[in-house]
């Protein structure tokens, strides 16, 4: 076992060294020509491609021999016109092939979701591994996985793997029982869930400290405000990986749970980003939201990843998938930054160190996810806007489950926050009502006073907008 795993190890780490030594413009050349290939592979193999090609080309005539010809005549795919026609390709798909069926969160009051062989599922495992060695060397610490994600991920033979979902008493036992038995443990969890567990591990008694945790955080925004908070419940140098680390990944049904991924060194770019409007303008343009975008990884070797029109646009490189998406927009918002473009931009004011390139040579992703506000009195309110005013006061994040509601349906637009479970007096409440408005005042200081929208806090059975709270649906702010 242990020879399987040096061997495991050791192709693991050609692939990661690999991938930071190629020349970013060979690595984004091939991934362009593997884009051309796949097309022309659901072209020719997928039926239900074609058909869904005939309806908006003359495919004929259609002309695609270089990666511009694609851009110009690959018309995009998106939610909608695939799985929207889901009946139809079902019907021309070889069901026995499928293995498995990643289903989205049907957040936008429709589903998605990814259809698998067993050959995927064991290429998809072999991608998570080796993501998973490269951050945490699993192959050489023995390290507890703990998933609390509803949905299950593909086990790993070589690390213990808990399955537990969304559970805060199961994942806080596992912590006290078996924790320390391991040199680390990874847990993978929406950011709320694991926020409030570990809060409440913290009000159990539960001794953090001696443990090496890492989270790896998604399904949501995540601010460098509540990833401060987070890393100072565990007492994590956020320099060193070595007391822990806290990683947001994101994931797509459609193309599994790693589609992009940070690093050490594009957390340090966006901190960079948060206090540097120069360089901030430059990256992302002045029409950008106003708060920080993710800053991700990819492996171009598996995706070709496109902005169009500011929004991300994906395509799968795997021939082998039993339902390929070409071209697939996301409607999520961003922008594709070359790598030779990303270190040119750094290089200008000196930045392009060891420390802020990222050390794989694909394009940096800067995604903003899907954007929507609150517009009161021409100021746009963003979700991402108010997480940060929480988290960014320690004594506001841990008196609320982190879930809030912007709307403007009744006469004075409101802000409401939910507060965790627990008695709440009158006079707590008008307290914590005003900590929080005051917070929310002084980050929009000169735009918004209280003539303009009331903040309210709710304790946690009276906030109408989240009685189905289950962690397992993304939550709607607006």
């Amino acid at each position: 076992m242990v020879l399987l795993k040096r061997i495991k190890k050791n192709r693991y780490n050609s692939i990661i060294k690999n991938c930071r030594t190629v020349n970013p413009d060979h690595l984004l050349g091939t991934s362009e020509d593997s884009a051309l290939q796949m097309f022309y592979h659901a072209f020719r193999h997928v039926q239900p491609y074609k058909d869904f090609l005939s309806k908006k080309t003359d495919i004929e005539s259609i002309d695609v021999t270089s990666i511009e010809s694609f851009k110009t005549n690959v018309p995009l795919t998106d939610k909608g016109l695939i799985y929207g026609d889901i009946g139809n390709i079902l019907e021309q798909m070889n069901i026995e092939d499928v293995n498995s069926v990643l289903l989205s969160s049907g957040a936008t009051g429709s589903f998605s979701f990814g259809i698998n062989s067993h050959e995927e599922i064991r290429r998809n495992t072999r991608f998570l591994e080796l993501i998973l060695d490269h951050y945490y060397n699993i192959l050489s610490e023995k390290t507890l996985i703990i998933n609390c994600l509803s949905v299950k991920v593909p086990s790993f033979i070589d690390c213990t793997f808990a399955e537990i979902g969304p559970r805060t008493d199961s994942l806080l036992y596992l912590i006290q029982t078996m924790s320390h038995h391991y040199d680390q443990t990874v847990i993978i969890g929406d950011n709320y869930f694991i926020k409030n567990s570990l809060e409440e591990a913290i009000s159990a008694g539960i001794d953090l400290n001696p443990l090496k945790l890492h989270l790896v955080l998604g399904g949501v925004y995540l601010p460098e405000s509540l990833r401060e908070y987070l890393s100072g419940l565990l007492k994590i140098n956020p320099t060193d990986p070595a007391t822990g680390s806290i990683l947001s990944s994101m994931g797509m049904s459609e193309f599994g749970f790693n589609l992009f991924f940070e690093s050490m060194e594009t957390i340090r770019l966006r901190k960079i980003l948060q206090k540097n409007e120069k360089l901030r303008k430059e990256l992302l343009g002045k029409d950008a939201p106003p708060y920080l975008p993710m800053c991700f990884n990819y492996f171009p070797q598996a995706f070709y990843v496109e902005e169009v029109q500011g929004e991300i646009v994906v395509t799968t490189l795997n021939k082998k998938s039993q339902l390929p998406l070409i071209r697939y927009n996301t409607k999520d918002a961003g922008h594709i930054i070359p790598y030779s473009k990303l270190n040119q931009i750094l290089a200008e004011d000196a930045l392009n160190t060891e420390k802020l390139l990222p050390h794989f040579n694909s394009p940096l992703v800067l995604a903003f996810g899907k954007v929507e506000f609150l517009a009161v009195n021409d100021i746009k309110i963003y979700p991402a806007q108010v997480q940060d005013i929480i988290y960014t006061h320690p004594e506001i994040a841990k008196r609320t489950t982190g879930y809030f509601h912007l709307s403007d349906r009744d006469r004075k637009p409101k802000l409401e926050i939910q507060i965790k479970k627990g008695p709440v007096t009158t006079h707590d409440k008008h307290q914590f009502q005003n900590m929080c408005a005051d917070a929310f005042f002084d980050y929009f200081r000169g735009k918004l006073t209280s003539r303009d929208i009331d903040i309210i806090v709710e304790p946690y059975a009276r906030f109408r907008w989240g009685m189905e709270i289950d962690y397992e649906r993304k939550f709607k702010y607006i």
